[in-house]
């Protein structure tokens, strides 16, 4: 469905979406050829049945940069969403992120860099379509469709008609994932990035990661999507693998 706006009004208008979502000519735009692996996890993405898609991958396997492509595509192509949720992980090193000075903006600021990078690799300018005050026109005309928030300022939110991404789950304890998946609210698309072999937390078993993918293997409308292999570089493939 896309939505268009009428004397004010806003009316469905009925578009077709494709059924193979692994042929549309959006996923061109991305700067490699998807492998077998990563068309699994866009199809995953697309399947109406699941609300929820929680990936455990490599470093360097673009499941940020496809979970963020998949969001522009459904949220502003097709418009399944009203809005674009990225809710950004507070490193352990910096768990303090409430008393850091400036506003929620200000703060989230300093780890949006996957986002940006992201939304550059699809062809859209983040300046435009994050959500910000140095952009309010954007914002106020619906151009703007992205927000980007630390877990943070979520107690007592309800997300609603929004695709959301919850990147560096690994590094979520029991409280703060509990805390940020409970705030889902009605038709929303919910992506959970994590790799298990990177977690920050001072005690590991602490992290919540496997624990839901545990419990997303025993739930109908939640799939669970692995990513092997490292695309960033061969130094970076050598370096994830010592032990």
């Amino acid at each position: 469905m896309t939505k268009k706006k009428t004397n004010n009004v806003i009316e469905k208008e009925h578009i077709d979406l494709p059924q193979d979502i692994t042929k549309c000519g959006f996923l061109k735009r991305f700067p490699y050829k998807l492998e077998q692996e990563q068309l699994e996890y866009i199809k995953a993405i697309w399947n109406p049945k699941n609300t929820g898609v929680f990936v455990n991958a490599k470093a360097g396997a673009s499941k940020t940069s496809i979970a963020i492509g998949m969001g522009l595509l459904m949220t502003r192509e097709f418009q399944m969403y009203d809005k674009m949720y990225y809710i950004i992980n507070p490193a352990t090193e910096v768990d303090s992120i409430g008393f850091l000075p400036g506003t929620a903006e200000a703060k989230a600021a300093e780890f949006m860099t996957p986002l940006y990078q992201g939304i550059t690799s699809w062809g859209y300018d983040p300046q435009q379509i994050i959500i910000s005050e140095n952009n309010m026109d954007a914002v106020k005309n619906g151009t703007a469709f992205v927000e980007a928030i630390p877990e943070t300022f979520l107690r007592g939110a309800t997300l609603d008609d929004a695709y959301i991404i919850i990147d560096e789950f690994e590094n979520f304890d029991m409280r703060r994932a509990k805390k940020t998946l409970t705030r889902v609210g009605k038709n929303c698309k919910v992506i959970v990035l994590g790799c298990s072999t990177q977690c920050d937390l001072k005690y590991v078993g602490d992290s919540a990661l496997p624990k839901y993918l545990n419990a997303a293997s025993n739930c109908d409308f939640i799939e669970e999507v692995k990513l092997t292999k490292n695309y960033r570089s061969e130094y970076s493939n050598w370096a994830d693998g010592v032990n």
